[in-house]
């Protein structure tokens, strides 16, 4: 998904229910689990194309011309 499809959903959901309401997150795609998010959205530089990576494919200090991908929680 790439930031302004978020931004859209978002936006849908903030119309129907308000802005007001929590925000959570899947512990996997399976909804085994959930927890609150804490962090701000931090912009990266993803270095691999796969779907599940580790932190050490990512850059987290660069300039913006290199960010690529944002982390949500």
């Amino acid at each position: 998904m790439i930031l302004q499809e978020l931004i859209t959903n978002l936006n849908k959901v903030k119309k129907e229910f308000g802005g007001e309401i929590n925000v959570i997150c899947a512990t996997d795609d399976e909804g085994n689990g959930f927890s609150d998010i804490y962090s701000q959205p931090t912009p990266v530089k993803r270095l691999t194309n796969e779907s599940n990576f580790t932190s050490s494919e990512l850059e987290f200090e660069m300039e913006n011309s290199q960010v690529n991908s944002i982390i949500i929680n």
